[in-house]
């Protein structure tokens, strides 16, 4: 599964996966904003979008 980095955390990074969910991924802190990775799924967690 492939993501877009929105934003960096302590941990991880805040993804938007191809479906349009949010999710938290640990590591990839040395990617930039924007940076498309891949994932897999039990690597995070679905989420709402960050501050609601």
């Amino acid at each position: 599964m492939k993501g877009i980095i929105l934003e960096h955390k302590k941990n991880g990074v805040q993804v938007m996966d191809k479906e349009g969910y949010f999710c938290f991924v640990k590591g990839h802190i040395n990617c930039r904003i924007g940076d498309e990775i891949e994932i897999q799924k039990k690597q995070f967690k679905r989420g709402s979008a960050p501050g609601i």
